[in-house]
């Protein structure tokens, strides 16, 4: 449940970037600014194949500690110290009684009926690869490799509250705050508007900056073009505007430029609160030595590349997604309660009537080169990064850093394959 107090923040549309966010008053270093559910969230595709079972509404990990830490060690005999570290309730866990789909909660499931789930439960069918939802999510996995950034369930769970909703005139108006983007003058880059809340933007790419999302790159044409087919075939006219080429593409775009990161991890919470345990010094460094082993017990089953450590999924949050980025991040983003409740903090004190600023980059991310990081951010989110850090690396050569030519390699032969 989100918290329930005043917002410490305002948003006000500027000239330069658009939706951004400014303190009310002066903030401290480590105060919560807000914290929001978002409007709509999926798990990722891969995750969920890779069996990764989280709520359907909330994305909580529905595994205990111990049956997480037993599957990503493939040891199904492990036990965990301290068993009432974990958090996971699962007595209070249900499902859908026509499809099965898993809830963390009568809560989380009432709300996913009153939102969608009537729209979208596929009743017995759910296994089914011919279903038209599983064949969809097929087809999806074939264009979007891990590691993941955003879902089609997005886009179809969009479909569905709009298709269920009585009254479509303000969730699209909710819905039209994402593509609320402005032109970056410095590099031409434009995610153009249109005042019509049902037409989303007029286009995902702008041919005078050469400024293309990475999910709708040529080589993707037909899967785009397929899926697009697809999700006609399955909700008909409920929005026929997002079922033209440019309206999907369009709306791809939406989804993959605000969708906000989730990870959710029953383990991660066990590891958290053992270290919250007030333990005489033999014990606790008795379960340090058992937590260092389990980290090296994963990486060892499951690989460093590959692997998920986390339920993983994006939701697309109002509030936050007028958070404009920055190199030098003012304030972060995190999931205090294991699931999909957003905490907004400041990172610093911030001054008041200041704009507040997070990293849409992680941090490995944040430790690459300008260019590499202007790289990443021009693909995956259409602007060029104008912030003090990236001004004061200006004189600095355009040189990719050395992980980004292993990632271009790989682009190179995923495309060959």
């Amino acid at each position: 449940m989100a918290c329930s107090q005043e917002p410490r923040v305002f948003e006000q549309k500027t000239i330069e970037r658009g939706r951004s966010l400014f303190t009310v008053g002066p903030v401290a270093a480590g105060e919560v600014l807000f914290e929001e559910e978002p409007l709509v969230s999926s798990q990722f595709s891969w995750n969920k194949v890779c069996k990764y079972i989280a709520c359907d509404y909330c994305l909580k990990n529905l595994e205990t500690a111990t049956q997480n830490a037993r599957r990503l060690c493939k040891d199904g005999k492990l036990e965990l110290p301290y068993p009432e570290c974990c958090e996971t309730v699962v007595a209070s866990q249900v499902f859908c009684e026509q499809c099965a789909t898993p809830y963390c909660s009568e809560q989380c499931r009432s709300k996913a009926f009153q939102k969608y789930h009537r729209v979208l439960c596929a009743g017995s069918g759910v296994e089914n690869a011919d279903h038209p939802l599983q064949a969809l999510e097929n087809v999806w996995r074939t264009l979007h490799y891990p590691p993941e950034t955003t879902s089609i369930s997005l886009v179809y769970k969009l479909l569905a509250m709009i298709q269920q909703t009585n009254n479509r005139g303000e969730l699209l108006s909710q819905i039209s705050l994402f593509c609320n983007r402005s032109k970056d003058e410095a590099a031409d880059c434009i995610h153009k508007l249109l005042s019509q809340i049902s037409l989303f933007c007029n286009r995902s790419k702008d041919e005078a900056a050469d400024c293309i999302h990475k999910l709708l790159g040529d080589q993707h044409t037909g899967s785009i073009t397929m899926l697009r087919e697809m999700v006609k075939e399955i909700f008909g006219n409920v929005m026929p505007d997002w079922m033209t080429e440019d309206g999907f593409n369009s709306l791809l775009a939406m989804i993959g430029t605000n969708g906000q990161g989730i990870g959710t991890s029953s383990l991660s919470v066990w590891v958290k609160n053992c270290d919250a345990l007030e333990l005489p010094e033999e014990p606790r460094q008795q379960l340090e030595e058992f937590i260092d082993g389990l980290y090296q017990k994963i990486e060892e089953a499951e690989g460093t590349q590959d692997a998920f450590l986390n339920c993983e999924g994006s939701g697309l949050y109002l509030r936050q997604s007028a958070a404009n980025h920055s190199c030098m991040p003012n304030a972060e983003t995190s999931f205090p309660y294991n699931n999909s409740v957003l905490r907004f903090t400041a990172k610093e004190d911030i001054a008041a009537g200041q704009e507040v600023f997070i990293s849409y980059l992680d941090d490995c991310m944040l430790e690459r080169s300008r260019h590499s990081r202007q790289k990443y951010l021009r693909e995956n989110y259409l602007f060029v990064c104008n912030c003090q850090r990236c001004q004061s690396q200006a004189d600095e050569p355009d040189v990719t850093s050395d992980e980004d030519e292993y990632d271009d390699d790989m682009e190179h032969e995923d495309s060959l394959s």
